[in-house]
């Protein structure tokens, strides 16, 4: 099914009533939106800048869309739903091994659920059509990440959270991860958490090497700014150079 076609299916539900404010965002941008943040996975800050969209708007975009996409298609291309298999609490396990255990309606996660990710870590949310709301991600050694307020190894506390749970080093022991020892990155990369990014190619990998994903422009900004390389740079005072002059 091509796009003309999805959007023809699709127009009369994704159609908004302009305001004297502004216009609405047209069904042809709601779906392009919606269809580049699926496959490409990209961020919600990125479709915000690239279609010139404010950040709430891009994501109550993609969520409307996607409910709209299932309501829509899911008899077409995937026909009735198993009702004792894909309703209720349930557990669903996708390619990349990542798992899913929770309330999940027609075949989507619906309701409280968590995906549990092959590092470790873990992803618990209340869910709307198969859209994360008010959740809560948790680090595989257990420190929570929080949206507003996050001081966790900033400018006045750079303690890992294994230094905070278990107290620093000796003096003149450096720990230079919050896993220690720390991983063995690949030449020419970065470790960004979840995996190696190549900045060249601008993919993460997996610990194991297998692919998880493509990078935009605000991630590798941000892997570039912030995360640890293989190599090392040189940093502070440099001598002069005195060699002779003949």
């Amino acid at each position: 099914m091509g796009v003309d076609e999805l959007l023809e299916l699709m127009s009369s539900t994704l159609e908004r009533q302009d305001t004297f404010m502004r216009d609405s965002v047209a069904p042809v941008e709601r779906l392009l939106i919606t269809l580049r943040y699926l496959a490409t996975g990209q961020s919600l800050v990125s479709l915000h800048y690239e279609f010139l969209n404010g950040k709430s708007t891009a994501s109550n975009i993609v969520r409307e869309t996607c409910c709209a996409l299932w309501d829509i298609l899911h008899d077409v291309v995937m026909g009735k739903p198993n009702q004792e298999e894909l309703e209720g609490k349930g557990e669903y396990v996708l390619p990349t091994e990542t798992h899913y255990e929770g309330d999940m309606k027609d075949g989507m996660f619906h309701g409280q659920g968590t995906l549990y990710f092959p590092n470790g870590s873990k992803y618990e949310a209340k869910w709307d059509c198969g859209i994360a709301h008010e959740g809560k991600y948790t680090f595989a050694d257990g420190l929570q990440y929080e949206e507003e307020n996050w001081h966790y190894c900033d400018g006045y506390d750079r303690r890992f959270y294994t230094e905070i749970c278990h107290g620093l080093k000796p003096a003149g022991v450096s720990q230079l991860t919050d896993l220690d020892p720390p991983r063995k990155i690949p030449r020419g990369c970065y470790d960004c958490g979840d995996g190696f990014y190549d900045p060249v190619s601008r993919v993460v990998n997996d610990y194991q090497h297998r692919f998880l994903r493509n990078a935009d422009d605000d991630e590798h900004e941000w892997i570039i700014r912030t995360c640890r390389k293989e190599w090392d740079e040189i940093t502070g005072f440099a001598f002069p150079d005195m060699t002779l002059q003949c």
